[in-house]
């Protein structure tokens, strides 16, 4: 770049541009490539959201993680947003928990997609990573994915002891477990519960029994609770639990929220 381009635009312009593209990974990691000035303000957004898409981005990430541990950990403390898709056939997220131990002191966000959580048993070596590492998470979002048992689920949501927003997409939450609530973490505060369309008949009902029986309803922090209508129409019994469940809840929540079936949907027969 032309010195006269250079002392023609202030730092306060460059970094402004920088951040306009703080969503578009690879016009960032071009922007660092620029000029010394403009790399840190780059990969400090490069690594604001680490994005897992494949086993080959986690196969990347771990060499990065191998060969510049020093470099990777100093990004990794900038990172408040994680997703991991895992891979069907050959999962790795299980591997990712363990390998990146430790590593995301300010992560606030994290996302799982298609992880089999019957194949990744949640013992307690893993549970107490999850509750070191991800200690700073308020927000959890679990799409497509699958608990081998409810009970499993439970203890995984327990381990974030942080959380306070809870989304739940098409995601199966496993058998019934009558000693779920045995599993439940006294400092679980949640405030926001959303279930889009769980994946199996009975999981409303289960998950309205859980947040029952959990402190997040006997404290009342939970202000905001969204049910799919297709749950609610699956033929399992879920009144019990959620007229309970509201009436526990009282004017603590401030938002209920059911929304309309999509046109052309067909509810599920009972």
């Amino acid at each position: 770049m032309d010195i006269t381009v250079r002392r023609a635009l202030p730092p306060e312009i460059t970094d402004a541009v920088i951040d306009f593209l703080h969503d578009t990974p690879a016009a960032l990691y071009s922007s660092s490539l620029v000029q010394r000035s403009w790399r840190a303000r780059a990969q400090r957004l490069i690594y604001a959201k680490i994005v897992l898409r494949d086993r080959q981005a986690y196969a990347s990430l771990h060499r990065l993680l191998h060969h510049s541990r020093a470099f990777l950990t100093k990004q990794c403390r900038r990172t408040t947003r994680l997703e991991i898709t895992d891979d069907p056939d050959h999962p790795y997220a299980h591997a990712f928990l363990l390998a990146f131990r430790n590593l995301f002191p300010a992560l606030t966000a994290l996302a799982f997609r298609g992880v089999r959580w019957g194949f990744l048993h949640p013992t307690p070596v893993l549970l107490e990573c999850m509750a070191s590492t991800f200690h700073s998470v308020t927000k959890l979002e679990l799409h497509a994915c699958a608990f081998r048992r409810f009970r499993d689920f439970a203890r995984t949501v327990c381990a974030l002891r942080s959380l306070r927003d809870l989304a739940l997409v098409r995601t199966s939450l496993g058998r019934a477990s009558l000693h779920a609530s045995a599993t439940l973490g006294t400092d679980l505060r949640l405030r926001c519960v959303r279930a889009g369309h769980l994946a199996s008949d009975g999981s409303l009902a289960e998950l309205l029994y859980w947040l029952l029986a959990s402190p997040s309803a006997k404290a009342r922090s939970i202000q905001v609770l969204e049910v799919d209508p297709r749950d609610l129409m699956s033929g399992a019994s879920f009144h019990g639990p959620l007229q309970a469940l509201l009436w526990q809840l009282g004017p603590s929540l401030t938002k209920l929220e059911i929304p309309l079936m999509p046109r052309g949907a067909h509810c599920p027969s009972s």
